[in-house]
């Protein structure tokens, strides 16, 4: 089963020359989706980063835009849970017990 990730970009960090137009009149952006080494502050476990061409960019230019992280939801649109909150197993309901020294008589 693939896993699904979410997150966004920034589209005010990419260049306008990077942006192509295709045949269909759309525009297009080829980007690049690599693992991070350590997971970010937010857990972000993947970035994203515009692709150029060698002769579009000085060398060692990276155009990061994005970054993204694990989504808690499946290919089912249901989270990972069965859309459930998160319960321990371990742990028991904590009712206040009655005493019996809590009688009105």
């Amino acid at each position: 089963m693939a896993n699904n990730f979410y997150g966004s970009i920034c589209l005010t960090d990419i260049p306008k020359s990077l942006i192509t137009t295709g045949r269909n009149g759309k525009k297009y952006l080829n980007v690049v989706v690599n693992e991070r080494r350590e997971v970010g502050q937010y857990g972000q476990t993947h970035y994203i980063k515009a692709y150029a061409r060698k002769d579009a960019v000085p060398p060692g230019t990276n155009i990061y835009i994005g970054e993204l992280k694990p989504s808690e939801y499946g290919n089912d649109g249901l989270a990972n849970n069965g859309g459930l909150a998160k319960q321990s197993t371990n742990e028991q309901p904590s009712l206040p017990m009655p005493s019996e020294d809590d009688l009105p008589f």
